[in-house]
């Protein structure tokens, strides 16, 4: 009877498992899939010439609420969970689409505990930013300076701040060539004790280091596929 029971129970985990729900446009296809307690949300998007370019990834904790940054807490979900059936869902997409994407859209480091200790961890020890960030702030005492964006971007790439990605990405043949960003601030928890008493906590940095990392709060990650 115990062996029945454990048989039943690795079918009905196998189903779970295995289930998918696929919706089809003539623009988009969509694949949704419930592994663990994580609803996985795959969109591609269709380009010029009949071929999907863009891919938009998402995660859901249930089907009601998405996992989203709150200013009071660190992130606990992580970019490596979000990417985990990238390459099974890419290979289902590619039997029935032609594919050859070029751009990703995805969550920002708040988002993710692991991206946001990439962010931090990479800024802090990079000189070369230190140095510009020190400038900008001096420069910023006396007039209006623009913060250098593609500088924040280069050095985002080149400090792999999206690893779990670019892994996931080169199964399928892409890496990442581009990290585009928007809307970028610091990370500077005056207002926010409870953050600021966490972050503290967890990196062995000051605030005034935390400072001096730049956040962006939009995305884009432009892919192209390996030579």
């Amino acid at each position: 009877m115990r062996q029945f029971l454990l048989f039943i129970s690795m079918i009905l985990l196998c189903a779970s498992l295995k289930a998918q729900t696929i919706n089809k446009t003539e623009y988009t296809y969509d694949i949704n899939q419930k592994i663990g307690n994580t609803d996985y949300y795959y969109y591609f998007n269709k380009g010029k010439n009949d071929t999907f370019i863009n891919l938009k990834i998402m995660t859901f904790k249930d089907e009601s609420q998405t996992i989203s940054f709150k200013k009071e807490v660190l992130p606990n979900n992580t970019l490596c969970n979000e990417v985990l059936p990238l390459v099974d869902f890419y290979n289902t997409a590619s039997k029935e689409i032609k594919l050859d994407l070029w751009n990703m859209n995805i969550g920002y480091p708040m988002q993710y505990a692991d991206v946001l200790a990439n962010q931090i961890n990479f800024f802090v020890k990079d000189t070369s930013w230190q140095k510009y960030y020190t400038s900008y702030k001096s420069n910023l005492k006396k007039e209006f300076v623009n913060l250098d964006y593609e500088l924040i971007s280069k050095r985002m790439k080149e400090g792999n701040v999206y690893a779990c990605l670019e892994i996931e990405l080169n199964k399928i043949g892409y890496t990442i060539q581009k990290i585009g960003i928007e809307k970028v601030g610091f990370l500077d928890v005056k207002f926010s004790p409870a953050l600021k008493k966490e972050l503290l906590q967890t990196y062995p940095y000051t605030e005034v280091q935390l400072k001096t990392v730049p956040i962006p709060y939009m995305v884009y990650i432009g892919i192209n596929k390996l030579k």
